[in-house]
């Protein structure tokens, strides 16, 4: 019988309560269950992990976003698959990059304040409101696609949103005046700014 250092036993014993699991353990001392034993590289930081939301690209967080308000009744999937021939088709067509498009094109149709409606004694007034930079990217996808979705050729939804986007990025269209509409909607109720906070 091959004869093991207690301080080597002890040294193993160590390792293993490194990589158990806490919660598991915890459970184990009580009977209930057998300890979970996790890899050690699932536990050490990679750099996918550690990596921070600020590290990432404006591009791909707007990506992610447009996926998002794309998707109906819970397909994300479906929208992935709308969103990947829409970077194919604008490829074949023009060569141009989706992410660069969508960028430029979300970015011209933001607004930068909205107005809503405050009543004031009898009547009511509206009142413009400033928007962060995400609400006002989140109005920008939500103009496109409700443009896009308009009529019942579901056939050329591809062709819609790739003319709604190279138009919007070239700063004309019907998102564009709609906007400036808005901004000018809002330059003409400034007065009732201060109704904010009442």
């Amino acid at each position: 019988m091959v004869s093991v250092d207690p301080s080597e036993k002890k040294q193993q014993t160590t390792k293993v309560r490194l990589v158990q699991d806490t919660r598991s353990s915890r459970y184990w001392r009580m009977g209930r269950a057998k300890p979970y034993i996790r890899k050690l590289a699932d536990l050490l930081p990679s750099k996918e992990k550690t990596k921070s939301v600020e590290d990432r690209t404006t591009s791909t967080l707007l990506q992610e976003r447009f996926i998002n308000h794309l998707m109906r009744h819970g397909k994300k999937n479906t929208a992935r698959k709308i969103y990947g021939n829409l970077a194919k088709y604008c490829w074949q067509k023009d060569q141009v990059d989706v992410k660069d498009l969508l960028v430029e094109a979300i970015e011209k149709a933001s607004p930068l304040v909205i107005l809503k409606s405050k009543r004031q004694g009898a009547r009511r007034i509206r009142v413009p409101f400033p928007l962060r930079k995400e609400q006002q990217e989140s109005i920008g996808i939500r103009w496109i696609l409700e443009e896009a979705r308009k009529g019942k050729e579901k056939k050329a939804f591809l062709w819609k949103l790739y003319t709604l986007l190279t138009d919007t990025a070239q700063k004309k269209g019907p998102i564009i005046s709609r906007r400036n509409q808005l901004m000018e909607e809002a330059k003409a109720n400034r007065g009732n700014e201060r109704q904010r906070w009442s």
